[in-house]
């Protein structure tokens, strides 16, 4: 199975180049059943595979295939309560967050960030342990650089872009706060710096408490 493995990058390089996009596919779709075992410990395996292979299937001709491929990360770590497997599957959705960021895909960048804050928000004593981990995520995601590429994001004269910025800053909640603060730091621009300010009001009385709370250390 090691050598197997291995060679699966070469593997979906050669299909990408042969034009066999859907046997790549087929590939990429067949390893991604592992996540979905029982055994917490295979799925672990299944996760630090794709973590070699991610780059690859990002880089491949067809990009339904990365989609799909992150809709299924999304859809396991919805559900995984093993607490290895759920931060080494944040870190694969950290990089996705990122990528989809990257190439306008607000709503995807979102639906990434949304598992985390409904998970960090989750009160039921069964899921203590992954209500920790997505805190952490949650706010490792804020502070990851996401928040200043939305910032940029608001910057731009694109309304539409503005708009998706403004709602994913939105997502991140709380967590989002000292990024925010730190940025807004740097940003001379009066309009600019309300719309922050105006983000972190709409996340409720315990983000603005923090927001202030960081300006009167200064």
């Amino acid at each position: 199975a090691g050598a197997s493995q291995k060679a699966m990058p070469s593997l979906l390089k050669n299909l990408d180049t042969e034009n066999k996009a859907h046997l790549a596919s087929k590939v990429v779709e067949k390893l991604a059943e592992n996540l979905d075992d029982e055994r917490a410990d295979v799925r672990l395996k299944s996760v630090q595979s794709f973590k070699e292979l991610n780059p690859v299937i990002s880089g491949l001709s067809d990009t339904r295939i990365i989609d799909k491929t992150e809709d299924k990360y999304i859809a396991v770590e919805e559900k995984e309560k093993d607490e290895k497997v759920y931060m080494e599957l944040a870190d694969l959705l950290e990089t996705s967050a990122h990528r989809n960021l990257h190439f306008g895909n607000y709503n995807k960048t979102m639906q990434i960030i949304g598992v985390f804050t409904r998970h960090r928000r989750d009160e039921n004593t069964e899921f203590a342990k992954r209500r920790d981990c997505a805190e952490v995520v949650t706010r490792r995601l804020a502070q990851s650089g996401l928040v200043n590429i939305l910032i940029n994001d608001l910057r731009s004269g694109d309304k539409k872009k503005q708009e998706d910025a403004y709602s994913v800053i939105l997502k991140l909640e709380d967590a989002g706060v000292s990024a925010l603060a730190a940025a807004i730091q740097d940003i001379e621009d009066v309009y600019l710096r309300r719309i922050v300010a105006f983000s972190v009001r709409n996340m409720g009385e315990p983000a603005v408490r923090d927001f202030l709370s960081i300006f009167d250390k200064d």
